[in-house]
């Protein structure tokens, strides 16, 4: 599939966007080969590169996430491992925090600083998450302000990686 993008996106310019759910499926399955297995992932990051720059296209990539434990601590990681994160431009880790409420963490990235900016998906699209002012309350005569919770009940998130590649000097909106 990859190989056919080139010809696709000669014949479908208006296109910006191309989004990979996911490469780390097909490298988790059976292949033992770990050499292999790393000049396949330099080619396909490479392509993707070469594409992103060629056609002025963002192309995002979702790598799975897997956990590890390490002197009883679980750690999470990216399931493409090190070698993944080197070939990457931008990493944004995504998570929800309450139920709608979910958060986008840009944790890597050669031109912006880290962030973090929090959404919400509804009927309207994808919308900056505004947080409700925190309640103000007289109890006994005193003021206790009450402010809102941004975890989940169970100390939880459910996460994921999404990793942004391509021209890294095209201008990008921000979603609104």
């Amino acid at each position: 599939m990859i190989n056919s993008l080139n010809s696709f996106l000669k014949t479908h310019t208006n296109i910006r966007l191309i989004v990979l759910d996911s490469i780390a499926f097909h490298f988790r399955q059976d292949l033992q080969d770990i050499s292999s297995r790393s000049r396949m992932l330099n080619t396909i990051a490479q392509t993707l590169n070469q594409l992103a720059f060629d056609h002025n296209v963002a192309v995002v990539s979702v790598n799975h996430i897997t956990t590890r434990m390490l002197n009883n601590t679980t750690r999470i990681y990216p399931a493409l491992g090190e070698q993944w994160t080197h070939c990457i431009a931008n990493r944004v880790m995504m998570f929800w925090q309450q139920n709608y409420i979910r958060t986008a963490c840009l944790v890597k990235s050669p031109s912006r600083p880290q962030g973090i900016a929090q959404y919400t998906i509804n009927q309207l699209g994808i919308r900056d998450f505004v947080a409700p002012a925190p309640t103000t309350v007289i109890q006994n005569n005193i003021e206790v302000v009450h402010p809102i919770s941004n975890t989940s009940g169970n100390g939880e998130d459910a996460g994921g990686e999404v990793e942004v590649g391509g021209n890294p000097h095209a201008k990008r909106s921000r979603l609104q």
